[in-house]
């Protein structure tokens, strides 16, 4: 049979640092407990969201595109055109918002990620519009810009699984870790 060291067992250490070493090594496990907890809680959030929520927000972006895509459709000569265009529908988006938004604290809640995110939209959608020479060029940026937003959201759900499968693998790690540790200061 193989000899087993111990931190502990056997040395002869005052209680103070018994006490201390428990109190260390329980209190960070605990710790590490808590953070992970809450993040894999995050995550678990983060993939419901981009499930439930994927339809609406695909909705909401090919709304904006159609509205863009019908005021475009009349006249557009250039760049200049096209910021307009894009600055007159994102207003109209915001005032729309903000005339049937709930007065209460939900209500300014959803009125602050709403605006957050058609801002960053509009700042996502106005950042290629300098190369704009024609009809062609921006709807096929319009289609891009689109795309790129749709695949972010709709990958939400995607990446959250995969952070979830790697959080899942460190909760192992950090199990496995907490046992051994246990096993040695015994």
């Amino acid at each position: 049979m193989v000899p087993t060291t111990s931190a502990i067992a056997g040395k002869n250490f005052p209680l103070w640092y018994v006490i201390f070493l428990g109190v260390v090594v329980f209190g960070a496990s605990a710790l590490f407990g808590l953070f992970y907890g809450l993040f894999m809680g995050f995550l678990l959030t983060v993939r419901g969201f981009g499930a439930d929520m994927a339809h609406l927000v695909k909705d909401g972006v090919n709304r904006v595109k159609n509205s863009i895509e019908a005021r475009a459709g009349a006249g557009l000569s250039g760049a200049a055109d096209a910021a307009e265009i894009i600055t007159h529908v994102f207003s109209d988006l915001g005032r729309n918002i903000r005339q049937y938004a709930a007065h209460t604290a939900a209500g300014f809640l959803t009125f602050a990620i709403i605006s957050g995110a058609l801002f960053i939209a509009k700042n996502i959608i106005m950042r290629g519009i300098k190369k704009i020479k024609n009809k062609a060029d921006f709807f096929t940026m319009l289609s891009a810009r689109a795309s790129l937003i749709l695949a972010i959201v709709l990958n939400l759900k995607l990446f959250a699984k995969i952070a979830l499968c790697f959080g899942a693998l460190l909760g192992i790690a950090a199990a496995m870790a907490q046992i051994i540790i246990v096993y040695l200061v015994r």
